[in-house]
């Protein structure tokens, strides 16, 4: 990925609070705000992944558990705002699908489970993200 920097004035589109407060200024700053998070949390699991043999396994958990915390960010502000057939939404969400779906984690059943497993989905027909 090549990110460029984004100054503060490249977010002001005039300088009309009006203007800053729209439906569509909105959204776009809050698409960008999901891309970032999104971002981060990949190049954190590219990173894990190629540091992998180089790090202590409760190093790479810790990792691990923030990479996974800035996905479900991204995808937990998407559920909220963007429509359900969003392309923005859908790849995050089979993304987040394919890296940390709780059905492939492993159950040690001889183990006592401490884990808290929240299932996100896209409810369809969301209205109130619709114009």
């Amino acid at each position: 990925m090549q990110m460029q920097p984004v100054r503060m004035k490249d977010f002001m589109q005039s300088y009309r609070n009006e203007s800053q407060l729209s439906r569509e200024s909105f959204l776009e700053k809050l698409q960008l705000l999901i891309v970032s998070y999104f971002c981060v949390s990949t190049e954190l699991r590219f990173i894990i992944q190629q540091r992998a043999g180089f790090m202590k396994p409760e190093v790479q958990k810790e990792k691990e558990l923030e990479q996974e915390y800035w996905h479900v960010k991204a995808l937990e502000i998407s559920c909220k705002f963007l429509p359900s057939e969003c392309p923005l939404f859908n790849h995050i969400l089979l993304s987040y699908s394919k890296h940390h779906d709780p059905s492939m984690q492993r159950i040690d059943e001889d183990q006592e489970q401490e884990d808290v497993i929240s299932v996100l989905k896209p409810l369809r027909g969301i209205e109130n993200s619709k114009y």
